[in-house]
């Protein structure tokens, strides 16, 4: 589990639950005949996956993460990529073409408020996806 903040509480009937936010993916769930519980992170609109080339080479680095200001993207491939930015609502606030002569790129998100983002890279055969987190 990968999180960046969260608690554990004992509740009056000696059940033990945790809570994160910024959880990396679904962890699990319980169910019995009257309930089920979920825990772990809700997923937003847009598809989470990743996709990577054949040989298991990760070809997209952004950092650093948290962020300030800017934002630098490492993409080894000489392209025209699709960078968008979501708040934690999925709501889209960021949109732009992005094309790498070289293998970084900087973005400016400076005007960004403090907090959770999701990113989404997208070129012809790549699907990047991503949480940021602005200081």
């Amino acid at each position: 589990m990968l999180s960046s903040m969260g608690s554990t509480s004992e509740t009056y009937s000696g059940t033990i639950v945790t809570q994160t936010i910024g959880q990396a993916s679904s962890i699990g769930f319980y169910t019995n005949s009257t309930s089920t519980i979920k825990q772990g992170y809700q997923t937003p609109f847009f598809k989470l996956s990743k996709s990577f080339s054949n040989n298991n080479i990760q070809p997209v680095s952004i950092f650093p993460n948290p962020f300030t200001n800017h934002i630098l993207i490492n993409y080894k491939i000489d392209e025209k990529v699709n960078f968008k930015v979501f708040d934690v609502n999925g709501k889209l606030i960021y949109n732009d073409n992005l094309i790498f002569n070289s293998d970084r790129k900087e973005v400016d998100l400076s005007a960004f408020s403090k907090g959770f983002y999701f990113v989404t890279i997208k070129s012809k055969n790549l699907t990047f996806n991503t949480k940021l987190i602005k200081r």
